[in-house]
C-alpha cells in the first residue's frame, strides 16, 4: 500500500513558517477593551483553533494579564508560543515590546523603568520618554521592539508629525527596533528599498541607509514589515484570524530566540499573509521503494531543497529518483539499483494535492505531476562552470 502524505508529513523538514498575531488586547488589562468575552483563555483557544502558532498579549502600559495567559498557554505546549508583551504609549507614538516567556517579569520591570504615568492600562497612562528612549530601555533588558501601527493617525510615529525631524531618525536608528507594524497593506513598502517614489519615500530611504551605517546594524539594517489584528473584541479577533491580515515567521522551533532570528533576517523569514499566495505549485514529498535508496522518505520544505551528504550516500540517486517519479527522465531505469517504484505527492496552484506512483518500466499511475505546474530540469553535465566573481553570476540567481 503506497505511503500516505500524513506519514510523509510527520517527518521533520526543518524550519517552517508559523502564523503569528503579535498585537492583541485583553479584558481587564486595557481600558479600551469592553468585551468581557475577550479573556486570555478565549483568545488562546481561538488562536489555536485557527492554527495561529505565535501569540502576544500586548495591553496598554500594563502586564495585568500576562501571568494568566502564560499559565493557560501550557495547555497547548508544543502548539503555541505565547510571548509576554506590552504596548507602551511613548511621547512619539505606540511601541510594542516582547520578552522571552521565562522572563515575563521583565515587562513589569520595564514599565517601572520608563516611569509610566497614571494607572497602568488606563486611558491616560503613558510615559514622558521618547520612543527611542523606551526602545533603548527595552533593549537593555533583552526585549524586542516593534513600532506599532506606524501609519495610523495620532498613535503611529510616521504619521504623528509631518516631515522627518531628528526624533524620527532616532527611532529608525535604534538597534533595539526590529520591525514596523502597519494597518494598511499598501504601505508595507515604507522604510524599505522599494519605498514609494515620492518625497516622503525618498526621505524614508535616506533614514534606512543611515540605519545601515550604525555600528552593529549593517547586517540587519532592514526592518521587518508586520501586520497584526490589534483586536479589542473576541468577534473581531476571530474575524481577523479568518482573513490574510497577520504575519508568518520562518522559525526552526517555537521559541523566543527563533522569533528573534526571523526578525534579524526579514527578507527570508518574515512574510505578511497578504503577500503570500493561497497555494504554490510544489513537490510535497517522495518515497522510494527498492534500489540503492530503498525505503527512503523525503518531506520537502516549501522553500529551497537540497540533497546533502558525503560521497556515495545517494544524493544523485535520490535526485534521479525524483526525476524518474516526475517523468522528467527515465535514465535511472538503466541501472541495477533502479527503484521498484517512486511515490510522489504534489500540490497545484489551487492547493489541490495529487499523488503519483510510478513503478519501474511503466507510466505513472495517476496524472503526471508535471501537468500541474511549469518546471525545468538541467543535468549536471549541462551546467556551466561556476563563475569566480559575483558579477558573472546570472541575474536570476542573484535575485532568487
Amino acid at each position: 500500500m503506497p505511503i500516505t502524505f500524513d506519514q510523509i508529513g510527520a517527518i521533520d523538514n526543518g524550519a517552517r513558517f508559523y502564523t503569528a498575531d503579535l498585537h492583541i488586547h485583553s479584558y481587564g488589562a486595557s481600558h479600551d477593551v469592553s468585551d468581557p468575552a475577550m479573556t486570555v483563555e478565549a483568545i488562546i483557544d481561538a488562536a489555536v483553533k485557527k492554527k495561529v502558532s505565535v501569540l502576544a498579549i500586548t495591553d496598554h502600559n500594563s502586564d495585568g494579564n500576562l501571568a494568566k495567559a502564560l499559565d493557560y498557554a501550557t495547555k497547548y505546549a508544543g502548539q503555541l508560543l505565547v510571548l509576554p508583551g506590552v504596548e507602551i504609549t511613548t511621547a512619539h507614538g505606540h511601541l510594542l515590546v516582547y520578552v522571552a516567556p521565562e522572563k515575563a517579569d521583565l515587562i513589569r520591570d520595564l514599565l517601572a523603568l520608563v516611569k509610566i504615568i497614571g494607572q497602568r492600562g488606563a486611558r491616560d497612562s503613558h510615559t514622558a520618554l521618547s520612543m527611542a528612549e523606551v526602545i533603548s530601555a527595552a533593549e537593555r533588558i533583552g526585549g524586542i521592539c516593534v513600532a506599532a501601527h506606524i501609519d495610523r493617525g495620532k498613535t503611529g510615529f510616521e504619521t504623528l508629525a509631518p516631515g522627518y525631524p531628528n526624533w524620527k531618525k532616532d527611532v529608525v536608528m535604534s538597534s533595539g527596533l526590529y520591525a514596523l507594524e502597519f494597518d494598511d497593506a499598501t504601505r508595507l513598502v515604507w522604510y524599505s528599498p522599494d519605498d514609494e517614489p515620492t518625497p516622503n519615500g525618498a526621505e524614508r530611504k535616506k533614514l534606512l541607509q543611515a540605519r545601515s551605517a550604525v555600528p552593529g546594524l549593517s547586517a540587519r539594517s532592514r526592518l521587518a514589515a508586520l501586520q497584526n489584528s490589534d483586536a479589542h473584541t473576541l468577534a473581531n479577533f476571530v474575524a481577523r484570524l479568518s482573513n490574510p491580515t497577520l504575519t508568518r515567521f520562518k522559525m526552526n522551533e517555537l521559541s523566543f530566540e527563533s522569533f528573534r532570528m526571523a526578525l534579524i533576517d526579514p527578507g527570508a523569514r518574515v512574510r505578511t499573509e497578504v503577500s503570500v499566495p493561497i497555494a504554490i505549485p510544489r513537490v510535497l514529498g517522495m518515497q522510494v521503494n527498492g534500489g540503492f535508496v530503498d525505503s527512503s522518505t523525503f518531506h520537502f520544505s516549501d522553500n529551497l531543497n537540497c540533497f546533502i551528504g558525503g560521497r556515495g550516500t545517494g544524493k544523485s540517486t535520490a535526485l534521479k529518483c525524483l526525476a524518474f517519479g516526475l517523468g522528467v527522465s527515465e535514465d535511472v531505469e538503466q541501472y541495477e539499483n533502479c527503484p521498484d517504484n517512486v511515490v510522489i505527492y504534489c500540490e497545484d496552484a489551487d492547493g489541490v494535492m495529487s499523488p503519483s506512483c510510478k513503478p519501474r518500466r511503466t507510466n505513472p499511475s495517476a496524472m503526471s505531476p508535471l501537468t500541474l505546474f511549469e518546471w525545468s530540469s538541467t543535468a549536471k553535465a549541462n551546467l556551466p562552470k561556476s563563475p569566480k566573481t559575483r558579477s558573472r553570476i546570472p541575474r536570476y540567481f542573484k535575485t532568487f
